[in-house]
């Protein structure tokens, strides 16, 4: 145990430059995992799980392994905690592959032109583009990196909405129904939406009886279950890193049980109206995209998968020659594996290396 340090969350821009392998082992498929795009920028040697947008962000710039598959995982660890210059090349490579798709000097542009698509071919003058800022978990910190990137944007004038929280009659219809939560019946996600999503409605009314907007962009479409008539009267782009048909089997706070498939019929054609009347979709993955498609039937022609984007940290210093550090990414323990990594490291890997979680 001396070997294994338990520091929480850290600010990724301030640490990850002092670990040497990266390490994400959710057994569950993550839709659009920033935390990864985050550790390539920084040049930090990956090791993930091959499915979802891990596998997709990663793709050879990295270590794949089958999810669950905790032999592959240690397997994948001896390799490049024995192989310095490995872990030199997979360095360069990550930066390399962010550099080439991820980065936000990629993905801006890109994003201004899926706003553009919405919008009039004679338009004059910067796009008057309302962000709005469903305000919860990881999309809070997508949104600040998309206000601070947009903010001296010339083409751009931006405009940010967030949500605000629930009030006390909101967080009492969302609260999970005794008996029926543990089969998850209660169909507590979606009241939660519902109320969010209810919030936003009076705000973005409120907003847009004001005029001045010329597209709205809601992240994500959970947001915006109750505003589709609003969404009419505008052109809106909606962006998503995931769909309520893969989220549902992994919600960090309840287990899917066979009643899940059931609670997802209900919440799908809410969800769909808000994504019927879009004038646009932006999926954050193929991952995603493929969901939209195939679940959804959103027509590719309405569709951009576009990624997350990040920003390019200057190339990071050569590590030192030391007994290797490896740091599990990601905000949850159990669901993102972090404790399925401990139990590796503990049983075959304590003498090898450290480990930081």
């Amino acid at each position: 145990a001396g070997r294994v340090r338990f520091l929480g969350h850290q600010p990724p821009a301030a640490v990850l430059s002092r670990w040497d392998i990266a390490v994400s082992a959710s057994t569950l498929p993550e839709a659009g995992p920033l935390a990864v795009l985050e550790a390539m920028a920084h040049g930090v040697p990956m090791i993930g799980t091959n499915h979802g947008g891990t596998a997709e962000y990663l793709a050879d710039a990295g270590i794949l392994v089958p999810p669950g598959d905790v032999h592959a995982l240690a397997e994948a660890i001896r390799t490049m905690t024995t192989d310095r210059d490995l872990r030199a090349r997979q360095s360069a490579r990550a930066r390399q592959r962010v550099a080439d798709h991820y980065d936000l000097s990629v993905t801006l542009p890109a994003m201004v032109s899926a706003l553009g698509i919405t919008t009039s071919d004679r338009h004059q003058g910067p796009l008057r583009v309302l962000f709005v800022n469903e305000n919860i978990g990881g999309h809070r910190t997508v949104h600040r990196a998309l206000e601070k990137s947009f903010i001296s944007d010339p083409r751009v004038a931006a405009e940010f909405m967030d949500v605000n929280g629930p009030s006390l009659l909101g967080r009492v219809l969302r609260m999970p129904i005794p008996g029926l939560a543990r089969r998850d019946l209660d169909l507590q996600p979606l009241r939660a939406q519902l109320v969010h999503s209810t919030n936003t409605r009076r705000q973005l009314a409120r907003r847009l009886s004001r005029g001045g907007v010329d597209v709205v962009h809601m992240y994500t479409q959970n947001c915006a279950l109750t505003s589709v008539g609003l969404l009419a009267d505008v052109p809106t782009v909606v962006t998503t890193d995931t769909t309520t048909a893969l989220n549902a089997y992994r919600i960090p706070y309840r287990q899917p049980t066979r009643f899940t498939p059931w609670s997802v019929r209900v919440s799908m054609p809410i969800e769909g109206r808000v994504l019927q009347a879009a004038t646009h979709i932006v999926a954050n993955s193929g991952y995603a995209a493929d969901s939209l498609t195939c679940g959804y039937h959103v027509p590719e022609h309405k569709l951009t998968i576009l990624p997350f984007g990040v920003s390019m940290p200057p190339r990071p210093a050569p590590r030192p020659d030391r007994r290797p550090r490896i740091v599990f990414i990601g905000h949850q323990l159990e669901r993102k594996g972090g404790l399925r990594l401990l139990k590796v490291h503990q049983a075959q890997l304590r003498d090898r290396c450290d480990l930081v979680l």
